[in-house]
């Protein structure tokens, strides 16, 4: 598939806003946070080096079966799960007001039948946030994706516009995926 956007853009005003809770143990916040990490990261160079381990077993046991040739240093799939899960806090809050956003887009494709479609329309090129030392910034980066489900194939060679109305507010807790409250 091949997307040409004739005409794109995206605009709007949006503010941030951290609220933090009354009697946060901001302290106790960081300990669970640092130590969720560490394990998590623990696990993930178990992993490597059980990954490691069995590469080499496996490779020595093709040499010693057949001898040296050249598949016997085939690299398997490895199976490790780089995401980090990290606990949200759900006395830290991040809101979001979005004023005077729109969206227009003017294409010129053609979408196959019987598949999905994900078109990444913006991405922030910096993180919006605070710095709590010199190493660690929390933020967030803005993705407006647009999904198309498509039946059948179509042709598009025009464009939308979708306006929003002002007021948009949607809350999430901090490192939460879930908006605990969206105002339309």
């Amino acid at each position: 598939m091949e997307v040409i956007c004739s005409t794109c853009y995206i605009k709007g005003l949006a503010i941030a806003q951290l609220t933090i809770k009354r009697g946060l143990n901001l302290t106790q916040e960081f300990n669970n946070l640092t130590s969720e990490i560490a394990e998590n990261f623990g696990n993930f160079s178990t992993a490597a080096v059980n990954y490691i381990d069995m590469y080499i077993d496996n490779t020595t046991s093709k040499v010693a079966e057949d001898g040296l040739d050249i598949d016997d240093f085939e690299f398997p799939p490895i199976d490790i799960d780089f995401e980090i899960d990290i606990p949200d806090i759900p006395d830290c809050e991040l809101g979001y007001h979005f004023d005077q956003m729109e969206l227009y887009m003017q294409l010129d494709t053609i979408l196959s039948a019987g598949a999905t479609y994900t078109l990444n329309l913006y991405t922030s090129k910096t993180p919006i946030g605070f710095a709590i030392t010199d190493n660690l910034l929390i933020g967030v980066v803005f993705m407006v994706d647009l999904i198309l489900d498509v039946m059948s194939e179509i042709d598009v060679s025009s464009g939308f516009h979708i306006r929003l109305n002002d007021g948009i507010n949607f809350k999430i807790p901090l490192f939460n995926q879930n908006v605990t409250s969206i105002t339309l």
